[in-house]
């Protein structure tokens, strides 16, 4: 017979034991990994927490996390992933459990909670594989809780039933709970010999602050309980809102009220939810008691919500701050609105009207935009929304015309005309008319300066508008500011205007019917221009201006116009010439210097010019209303320096008023709340000067530093310590008989005048006689 060979005898002994081993070895590891529970830590690689050093193997959009502890909550059970953010649990006995991961990060905690289940297999415990597990911010929840007539509120316990998640209330009863994962909770709270709270469904996500409605544990004795108003959600966009009703065992009964006398409820038998109507918008506030079937009823809970039904109102909407004609199509568009109740939280931005290619996006109150190319007539449209999810039926819109412009600088052509057909003029650089030339400037042009240029004139500039149709000298910015332009500068060489014996204009340089804005102002030096029916809005400089108009020995009539709103003053009147100045309104302007709110009046101690008499400015009819001057000093409305005889008659000066504080017992340096007089000797009849005033303790609606006035047929009526205040060292006498003070009573209007009977050294005021009524022709006629 054949006998194998010795070596294949060998081989097969050899692969008979190493099999046996073999499968020793699989049945005793198969007895080891029972109860397995196994999963991956992962964070989003989008995330800002996804770029830590932290975060390895990365994976598409999931990336492991190493170093994070997991716990499996009520036991002693906890381990570390590894380097690819892998768990590993072994040996667990079958049954419900409840896991948590946390990996602390220089941004914060980022955690999980997940609860699973190991289940029986056979006569042992299965394995469960979790696949990935992602990790989020954690995030808190913080509120108050309190025992029910008690002051001292300290050691509630807070928690998360099934976890290590607790907390306890300080004295206040305020507790939070840190590092809670996202996810849906029940919270209890506990003390004892009070009656245990639950509040489900509290929600928090990721790395948010959760704050619960206050809460009160009552005694174990008698029923307890909670509401909930809409789910614990801030805002709602109906009136009618789910009230969630959280009882104790024995609450048999509630009742509901607006009212904390709870006047006009009923009881009503316990249910889980019920629903709630207020009445109107806003902040709203429910009550409720709860009470058993003996009749034992709690203290009144309550809750609130914010009501929102309405959607945002009063929407506007702006191109370049209110530009129609437009020469590059990227603007910067200005959104305003208002919300009663909450706020605008979202906007839709779109050149289609149906806004069918625009998303909700972010409100912002500025939005750099790009206008259609569709044609040069284009318009934008704009939707909004408020935080609640109200948002408008219809979008607001705004319309402008984009051109191409024609820019302009240097010096222009002997004779140059502008006509609307060239809109927008673009000034790149300082423009002149030079001595002997002429600009015309046509009805509806727009002359846009697009730096701190200006337009200098030393021969004739024409710029007469209409009422229907205005010239316009403005900033070229998207966001215009004043001061952005230097102005318009009338040279002495500048011809000046010729007008009828009526006042009629005949020829020569002209401003009418002009809109300047944004400008430094105008200067008008040794001319005579003619300015008329042009509204000045918006110039100035915060640091120094010498006023929206300037005019230094002029004789140039500026009548008819609208200032206001300008961050200097409003006119300054210089030097020698007889100025007048009639007719206009300014208002509302605000100079930080010194010198008068509205006007500043200013010349030599003669202005003779040979023999002409030459100097005596009149301001006449005038409104000068709500100016203000600063802490400089000088009148709230009108400053007067310098020895020139001026003439203000027939205005109304009204509502004007100083930033100037007044020392002890007297006026500080110029703080007349309407008129500062300093070595100027002027005229000042058949005005209405009433209500200015200061903030000062001391005040003065007139106050006379040097000089003297003549002061007659005026209404004086002013909320001041002091109608007028002479600081003068002067032996001169001032006539200030015939006005009307508001009463006939010399004592009392005395009473409000400092002059040379409280100082010797101060000017003597002759008052009397006094007016018993105002002067019929007193203010503007």
């Amino acid at each position: 017979m054949h006998r194998p060979h010795p070596h294949f005898i060998a081989a097969h002994r050899w692969l008979a034991c190493t099999t046996a081993l073999l499968l020793s070895a699989l049945a005793a590891c198969s007895e080891i990994e029972t109860g397995v529970v196994r999963g991956q830590v992962v964070i989003r690689s989008g995330t800002s927490s996804a770029s830590m050093s932290f975060v390895t193997g990365m994976a598409e959009q999931r990336v492991g996390v190493p170093d994070a502890e997991c716990t499996l909550e009520g036991t002693d059970r906890r381990t570390v992933t590894d380097k690819q953010g892998y768990f590993h649990y072994g040996g667990l006995a079958a049954g419900s459990y409840i896991l948590i991961c946390k990996r602390a990060t220089p941004e914060g905690t980022h955690a999980f909670l997940k609860p699973i289940e190991v289940p029986q297999a056979q006569d042992k415990a299965g394995n469960v594989d979790l696949g990935t597990l992602e990790i989020t911010a954690a995030g808190s929840i913080e509120g108050v809780v309190r025992l029910a007539g008690q002051n001292e509120h300290t050691g509630l316990s807070v928690y998360i039933p099934g976890t290590s998640l607790q907390a306890r209330s300080n004295a206040e009863g305020r507790w939070t709970l840190e590092g809670v994962p996202e996810g849906l909770y029940e919270l209890g709270f506990e003390k004892e010999g009070y009656r245990p709270l639950r509040v489900k469904d509290v929600k928090v996500s990721s790395g948010a602050r959760v704050r619960v409605q206050p809460l009160e544990l009552n005694l174990t004795s008698g029923p307890s309980g909670s509401i909930i108003l809409a789910e614990n959600q801030l805002y709602s966009s109906s009136r009618t809102v789910s009230v969630g009703l959280q009882g104790s065992q024995d609450a048999a009964l509630y009742m509901l009220s607006e009212r904390t006398d709870f006047l006009g409820a009923a009881w009503r038998p316990m249910t889980p939810s019920t629903t709630w109507s207020f009445a109107a918008d806003g902040e709203q506030r429910l009550y409720a008691k709860f009470a058993d079937s003996q009749g034992l009823e709690t203290a009144p809970v309550t809750d609130s919500i914010i009501v929102d039904t309405a959607p945002p109102s009063n929407a506007r909407l702006l191109i370049n701050s209110g530009a129609k004609v437009l020469t590059s199509r990227q603007v910067t568009l200005t959104v305003s609105a208002e919300d009663a109740t909450s706020q605008v939280a979202e906007m839709k931005v779109s050149n289609d009207p149906a806004l069918a290619d625009a998303s909700w996006e972010p409100f912002t109150v500025n939005r750099a935009w790009t206008l259609s190319d569709a044609s040069s007539q284009t318009r934008v449209y704009v939707k909004l929304r408020d935080i609640v999810g109200n948002e408008m039926p219809e979008p607001v819109s705004a319309a402008a015309t984009v051109v191409t412009g024609t820019p302009v600088s240097g010096t222009l052509p002997a004779s140059s005309r502008w006509t609307a057909t060239g809109n927008p003029y673009v000034v790149t650089d300082n423009v002149v008319v030079p001595v002997d030339g002429t600009l015309t400037i046509e009805p509806g042009v727009e002359v846009r300066f697009d730096g701190p240029y200006k337009l200098q004139v030393r021969g004739e500039l024409v710029a007469r508008g209409t009422a229907e149709s205005r010239i316009v000298f403005t900033s070229n910015a998207a966001l215009p500011q004043p001061g952005d332009w230097n102005g318009i500068v009338f040279d002495d060489s500048s011809t000046d205007a010729v007008l009828e014996s009526s006042g009629e204009y005949v020829r020569g340089s002209v401003l009418a019917f002009t809109d300047i804005r944004y400008a430094i102002g105008i200067e008008i030096k040794h001319s005579a221009p003619l300015v008329a029916d042009s509204h000045f809005h918006s110039n100035g400089s915060p640091t120094f201006s010498p006023g929206v108009l300037s005019l230094t020995d002029s004789a140039a009539m500026v009548r008819n116009n609208l200032i206001e709103q300008n961050v200097t003053r409003g006119l300054t009147v210089q030097g020698c010439g007889d100025a007048q100045v009639i007719g206009n309104t300014l208002q509302d302007n605000v100079n930080s210097a010194w010198g008068g709110g509205a006007i500043y009046l200013s010349g030599p101690w003669s202005c003779t010019a040979e023999g002409s008499g030459r100097g005596r400015a009149l301001i006449e009819n005038n409104r000068l209303l709500h100016n203000r001057t600063g802490v400089g000093g000088g009148g709230g409305a009108l400053q007067v320096y310098g020895g020139v005889d001026f003439v203000i008659r027939h205005n109304e000066i009204r509502d004007n008023s100083t930033d100037s504080k007044m020392g002890a017992g007297a006026p500080a340096s110029s703080t007349g709340t309407a008129i500062s007089i300093t070595n100027g000797h002027p005229v000042i009849e058949y005005n209405v000067i009433e209500n200015n005033r200061s903030d000062a303790n001391q005040s003065a609606a007139f106050y006379v530093i040097s000089g003297s006035m003549t002061l007659q047929y005026n209404t004086v009526s002013n909320p001041t310590t002091y109608e007028l205040f002479f600081s003068n060292p002067s032996q001169s006498l001032t006539l200030a008989s015939n006005n009307y003070w508001g009463t006939t009573n010399e004592a009392a209007v005395r009473a409000r005048v400092w002059d040379g009977e409280d100082d010797p050294e101060a000017s003597s005021v002759t008052l009397t006689p006094l007016l018993s009524v105002p002067a019929p022709s007193a203010g503007p006629q």
